[in-house]
């Protein structure tokens, strides 16, 4: 029974996102530049990258894998971690109509 939920969930949740396959998303890969309080050092212009997810982990579900759209910044294929990346969801395929 337990493999039946793990395997047909439509979406997974993670720190109040939901990640599906298809969704257009975008995360950060660096900054153009960058300020000082005197302490620290901030990014101040991000450069993002943008894919398409095509897996997310039933596991994990705040790992996916995204197929990349510049591989300059990036591999093709890429394993993304929303407790590390700042991945947002630009596009999702959820079906908002129930």
């Amino acid at each position: 029974m337990l493999d039946y939920f793990f395997t047909v969930r439509p979406y997974i949740y993670y720190m109040g996102k939901k990640f599906h396959k298809g969704d257009l998303i975008r995360w950060i890969v660096g900054h153009d530049s960058y300020e000082s309080d005197g302490d620290s050092l901030f990014g101040t212009d991000p450069i993002f990258n943008h894919g398409i997810i095509m897996e997310v982990s039933h596991t994990d579900p705040s790992c996916i894998v995204v197929h990349s759209e510049d591989t300059r910044w990036a591999p093709t294929l890429v394993i993304l971690n929303a407790k590390i990346d700042e991945i947002e969801v630009l596009s999702s395929t959820e079906n908002k109509n129930g």
